[in-house]
């Protein structure tokens, strides 16, 4: 499993480069991703598209992937009005994140 750890702005300057240097690092043998936003101060639409082909791209592939964002943060605001808590799991802690992924079956809440 990989665990990225981001911060600062997600935006369309950075989103391209990030999408690329992330999958690059997913190969096929990993169980999944787990991409830590806490220290994400600032995501734009280009930002929750990564967020969405990375979880599209990994689902094909039968892998997981788990956002870690504070529930009181802008950005878990900002995931909340695109419904990312619905189709991609988002939990507040990277250790559970971690546990999720390593019981098969189960979901993080």
């Amino acid at each position: 499993m990989i665990v990225a750890n981001l911060d600062g702005e997600i935006d369309m300057s950075n989103a391209r480069r990030l999408a690329t240097s992330i999958a690059d690092e997913v190969t096929n043998d990993v169980l999944g991703l787990v991409v830590d936003l806490t220290e994400v101060r600032y995501i734009d639409s280009a930002g929750i598209q990564v967020i969405y082909d990375l979880h599209e791209r990994l689902n094909k592939r039968g892998q997981r992937l788990r956002l870690v964002v504070p529930p009181d943060s802008v950005i878990a605001r900002t995931l909340d009005l695109v419904n990312a808590s619905r189709a991609i799991g988002i939990v507040d802690a990277t250790e559970t994140a971690v546990a999720a992924m390593a019981s098969p079956g189960e979901e993080p809440g």
